[in-house]
């Protein structure tokens, strides 16, 4: 996480219902060779496009790690489905995979695993590069299914990469109006200031049941820079949740139905290092 979460409140909420819009892809079926034939021109392209959706995934997984915005984690998971479908793809006209036995964030090639780590590297500043990193992968996804589409495909890879195509252009879409809304929320955004991280495990923003108490963290909390993250409930959140930290074990109690909001603070130890700020949403039911 870094503490630019502090943006995500205006975020979640159009992020989350724009992912509804995506579409969902069938499970892919089992591979069955199929005995015609694809030019080496085609296996390549298909090889390319199967290497992006990995990519693609694994930058997603990285980047919901750190923030807790919707959009990543949706985005990934339907990657995810986009790379089975190009697996099946290969499979069925005896491509060989690039990215059988890849784990996530590893690469065969040296090109694309060092675009990996940049890319990762580049969203790990703060959630606006975050978010322009999400919408460059779309780009980039969308021109080589573009190239693809341009190819003489066979019917099966002409399905599924219209599929995908119109996948990527919904994602795309989706990054950049969350990146349009986190530039409006922080007009005066200082990118040259250090963003402070630290590994915060408080479960994520969602329902609950009431009266369940959720441990926000086990013992103290520390950015990269040293200073402690201390826990509170928002003001308006004070008559429906309670915060206590005890010996650093950190905890909120949902204590009747309602929205509770809990807000995880490091300041500034210098003026060129950002506060961190992470929030929670739990909404406390019968």
């Amino acid at each position: 996480m870094t503490g630019s979460v502090l943006l995500t409140r205006r975020l979640t909420a159009a992020a989350a219902a724009v992912m509804l819009s995506f579409p969902v892809l069938a499970p892919a079926a089992a591979a069955v060779p199929d005995a015609s034939s694809v030019t080496p021109q085609v296996a390549a392209a298909l090889v390319a496009a199967t290497v992006n959706e990995k990519l693609a995934h694994d930058v997603d997984v990285s980047l919901s790690g750190r923030y807790d915005l919707p959009i990543f984690g949706n985005v990934a998971t339907s990657e995810g489905r986009h790379l089975d479908a190009m697996r099946a793809l290969l499979a069925k006209h005896g491509i060989a995979d690039p990215t059988v036995g890849d784990a996530a964030g590893r690469f065969d090639d040296a090109a694309t695993q060092q675009l990996h780590d940049e890319l990762v590297a580049r969203g790990a500043v703060s959630l606006i590069g975050a978010l322009e990193t999400g919408a460059r992968i779309e780009r980039l996804l969308i021109d080589g299914l573009n190239r693809a589409a341009g190819l003489d495909l066979p019917r099966s890879g002409d399905n599924v990469v219209a599929n995908l195509l119109e996948g990527s252009r919904s994602h795309l879409a989706a990054f950049e109006g969350a990146l349009a809304q986190a530039v409006a929320a922080a007009p005066t955004l200082d990118a040259t200031r250090i963003m402070q991280m630290a590994r915060v495990h408080a479960p994520r923003s969602g329902r609950y049941q009431a009266g369940a108490t959720l441990v926000l963290a086990r013992s103290p909390v520390r950015t990269d820079a040293g200073v402690t993250v201390r826990w509170r409930a928002t003001v308006k959140s004070r008559a429906t949740c309670r915060v206590e930290t005890r010996a650093g074990r950190a905890t909120v109690t949902l204590l009747k139905p309602g929205t509770c909001r809990v807000i995880g603070y490091a300041p500034a130890p210098s003026p060129d290092v950002n506060a961190f700020r992470v929030q929670r949403t739990y909404r406390a039911i019968e």
